[in-house]
């Protein structure tokens, strides 16, 4: 996002605050389904795609705002990770969450994005990098 969207997207949203709390959920619910659909369902299909190509079954859940994607090694559950948002009156954000397996069982963290609306290419990296440090945890 160059400085003219900035500046843009600075007064849209202070023209939101304006409204009634109702109307600018509405409108912040619909900027975060766009963000889904234009970056995040390519960015974790594109993923996809790339990892069956690797050799794994990967697989993604899609809903209204939120994608997760499971990596399997053939039976065997190797990654689990989604991009989660929320929306309300003052605006929405969205953030990754990965389902760590371990032998101590099932825990779910939740992390953030260094920009609020993260990039396709950032979201790819970040996306990247989760999986291969995941992968080479040794209790995994």
């Amino acid at each position: 996002m160059d400085w003219r969207e900035k500046l843009h997207r600075f007064f849209k949203l202070r023209a939101i605050e304006q409204t009634s709390p109702e109307i600018a959920t509405a409108e912040h619910e619909r900027e975060c389904q766009t963000y889904f659909t234009d970056v995040v369902t390519p960015s974790l299909e594109a993923f996809s795609s790339e990892l069956r190509a690797l050799g794994r079954t990967a697989s993604l859940s899609l809903q209204k705002r939120r994608a997760h994607i499971t990596v399997k090694d053939l039976t065997r559950t190797e990654f689990e990770w989604a991009v989660e948002s929320k929306c309300g009156p003052h605006g929405w954000a969205a953030y990754p969450v990965e389902t760590v397996h371990s032998g101590r069982g099932k825990q779910i963290v939740e992390g953030r994005f260094d920009t609020p609306h993260c990039e396709a290419a950032h979201l790819l990296d970040l996306l990247t990098t989760s999986y291969i440090w995941r992968i080479r945890q040794p209790d995994h």
